[in-house]
């Protein structure tokens, strides 16, 4: 409440009466808070940006640097495959940025929809998603994201890799996220798999030509 008071005199000087005055001002001052609160809000949504932006430019620094160790006389490749992961790195927050709560993100949901869309980037039609993620799994964004890059690079792979034209069997990729508890610890532990036909016989890690 806002007021004023306001004292009367006749023309001889002499007090008559008081006049008071009383008005509601909670809606304006609600709104003077929600402003304030909004302000707040959206400076703290610029920060985040910024420091997502600064984030993104990193992994693309990191992208190249990597494909550089494996590909530093094929510089055409090394941009190739930088354009590929950037297209993936948009996916990837396309998704992500749909979400209304990027602090708490339902996995299961989501990965449903993420395989959807890296569907479209596969040259078989029959590929078929098997996803065992607990149910009410949920994580932020900021951890988010590297496990989606990771879930991404897998399966391209699996696209590329997995399924040859003379493959017969079940095009089926696997993953499962679930979290555990040891020893009062809580872990989440991810697993990936495909029923393509596997690594060729003379693979050796130790001594692998490039990223995956």
């Amino acid at each position: 409440m806002r007021g004023s008071i306001r004292k009367i005199y006749d023309e001889n000087g002499d007090f008559i009466r008081r006049s008071e005055f009383a008005q509601d001002i909670t809606k304006q001052v609600n709104f003077q808070r929600d402003l304030i609160q909004a302000n707040k809000d959206k400076t703290i949504l610029i920060q985040e940006v910024h420091h997502r932006i600064k984030n993104n430019l990193q992994r693309i620094t990191s992208f190249i640097n990597l494909e550089q160790k494996f590909h530093n006389d094929d510089p055409e490749r090394i941009l190739e495959i930088t354009k590929k992961r950037l297209k993936s790195l948009a996916l990837i927050h396309e998704t992500i940025y749909r979400e209304e709560d990027l602090s708490s993100i339902m996995l299961h949901f989501f990965f449903n929809d993420f395989d959807n869309k890296l569907f479209m980037f596969s040259t078989s039609d029959d590929i078929k998603f098997d996803n065992d993620i607990d149910n009410g799994l949920k994580l932020s964004v900021n951890k988010l994201t590297p496990l989606t890059l990771m879930v991404n690079e897998l399966t391209t792979n699996s696209f590329k890799y997995a399924f040859p034209d003379d493959f017969s069997g079940v095009k089926k990729i696997f993953k499962s996220i679930h979290v555990y508890d040891n020893n009062g610890l809580r872990f989440c532990e991810f697993k990936y798999s495909d029923s393509g036909v596997g690594l060729p016989d003379d693979f050796d890690l130790d001594n692998v030509t490039s990223l995956g």
